[in-house]
C-alpha cells in the first residue's frame, strides 16, 4: 500500500504543477495583452529569450513594455494544453486562439524552477 500511496502523491504533484504552468501561462498572455511590465517581469527570468511568429530571436528587455504603452500583444484563449515536467524543468505547448479577431498560434514555453518558484525561460510562438 506505501507503494500505490507514493505513486498517487506524485501522480497529485505532477498534475498539480501541470496546472501551474498553465496558470503561469495565461498570466503571461493576458501581462502581455494589458502591457503589465511588473508581472512580465515577475514571471519571467532575467535571461528570457522568445521566438516571434516572424522567427524574431528576442530578449526579454526588447519585449518589455514601456509604461503606460498601449496593449501589445491580442487576448488569447488557451487551447490543446500539453505540459511535460522533468524535475525542475517543464515543458507547455499549446495553441493559442486569438480573441476579437486576433491571430491563432502554436506557443512553446519553457520554465525551469528556481528557488522553489517556476519562471519562463523561453517561449517560441509560430503560426499555425
Amino acid at each position: 500500500m506505501t507503494a500505490l500511496a507514493g505513486f498517487a502523491q506524485t501522480a497529485t504533484t505532477a498534475a498539480s504543477t501541470e496546472d501551474q504552468i498553465i496558470q503561469l501561462t495565461q498570466r503571461w498572455l493576458a501581462a502581455g495583452h494589458s502591457a503589465n511590465s511588473g508581472a512580465l517581469d515577475a514571471l519571467e527570468s532575467e535571461d528570457f529569450i522568445a521566438t516571434t511568429p516572424g522567427g524574431e530571436i528576442v530578449t526579454k528587455s526588447e519585449l518589455m513594455p514601456e509604461p503606460g504603452s498601449a496593449n501589445r500583444l491580442p487576448k488569447f484563449t488557451l487551447k490543446d494544453t500539453t505540459v511535460r515536467v522533468h524535475g525542475d524543468t517543464a515543458v507547455l505547448m499549446a495553441s493559442l486562439v486569438g480573441e476579437e479577431g486576433g491571430p491563432s498560434l502554436h506557443a512553446t514555453n519553457v520554465f525551469v524552477r528556481s528557488n522553489g518558484k517556476w519562471v519562463m525561460i523561453a517561449a517560441q510562438l509560430s503560426r499555425g
